[in-house]
């Protein structure tokens, strides 16, 4: 056991990287009570809500209370919602920051870790601190995209020196937030497992996440890992729990999501970025993957909506 330890660690250390996706500190008004609505985003997003009690909910009942300055982390994928109620004051205000950390082979290394819904107060105070810093650090960064706008100078019009010390911040942060959120958890059991298995198709992995656009055989991909179709086809599914082609739609339709959410790009664009050159039948994919058409799926989740729901 202790060889399959050392062997997980060794791998997430040469593999981890952090992608971020966005911080913001929200003010919202204290109204009747918000709910973000039920969504599944393809990132990991974590909250400190500050001066209301929230309740962290999931569509297998379990429903996660949330004191007063407490923080909630809804994983990657994960059909959820906040709704905020008992609020003091004329406000509230989210802290709230957006993540991945993807190993390989569709991985994310909270994938191994027993990760918990709500963090107490002393824990959730850090965490605030640091998605409030990612927030600031992100802007002098211009660590923006299309639907999130850097303010005019930032980022680009900086000095070179300037902007590398505040890259190297940003990444410090995002690692630091990381620390703070796994500090306390246990490594799931079959951890070892899905990382040990994953490593032997690597190279396939790779391949795919980073040609999402390419069409991709069941033959093609075994030829990659050096197995026969049949051998390559048992092996992935004892790796990843599902069939290397429905793997590879999972994959294209979490692009799409982060995508839609992230770029301004057209759905006709989208579809072709993630290797589907028929818009229409895209759309009929993704509707089926997550509940809502392109379209209904970029309103509904826009970061408009979660920074005045929830600060996310």
């Amino acid at each position: 056991m202790r060889g399959h330890g050392e062997a997980v660690f060794r791998l997430i250390s040469e593999n981890l990287r952090f992608e971020f996706v966005g911080a913001v500190v929200g003010h919202i008004p204290r109204g009747r009570g918000r709910t973000t609505g039920w969504r599944r985003l393809p990132f990991h997003t974590v909250a400190q809500v500050l001066h209301c009690r929230t309740l962290l909910r999931f569509p297998d009942g379990r429903d996660c209370a949330m004191k007063d300055g407490e923080a909630g982390l809804a994983l990657r994928n994960a059909v959820h919602r906040f709704d905020t109620f008992q609020c003091a004051g004329p406000r509230y205000t989210s802290r709230f920051a957006g993540f991945r950390l993807p190993l390989f082979g569709g991985l994310d290394v909270l994938d191994l870790l027993d990760m918990p819904p709500v963090y107490p107060r002393r824990v959730a105070d850090r965490i605030g601190d640091l998605c409030a810093a990612l927030a600031r650090s992100s802007r002098a960064c211009g660590l923006t995209n299309a639907r999130m706008p850097a303010p005019h100078g930032a980022g680009a019009g900086a000095p070179r020196s300037a902007r590398v010390r505040d890259l190297a911040t940003q990444k410090a942060l995002e690692f630091q937030l990381v620390s703070v959120l796994t500090e306390s958890v246990s490594v799931r059991p079959d951890a070892a497992r899905m990382l040990l298995s994953s490593e032997r198709l690597m190279r396939v992995s790779r391949e795919i996440d980073a040609h999402l656009e390419r069409p991709f055989t069941l033959k093609e991909m075994a030829k990659m890992a050096g197995l026969s179709p049949s051998r390559f086809n048992v092996l992935f599914i004892e790796a990843m729990g599902v069939p290397p082609l429905r793997h590879v739609q999972h994959l294209r339709m979490e692009r799409a999501r982060l995508l839609l959410l992230t770029t301004d790009l057209t759905v006709g664009e989208i579809a072709l970025r993630v290797g589907v050159e028929d818009q229409f039948y895209f759309s009929r994919v993704f509707k089926k993957a997550s509940g809502l058409s392109p379209q209904q799926y970029r309103q509904d989740m826009s970061r408009a909506r979660l920074a005045r729901l929830d600060g996310s």
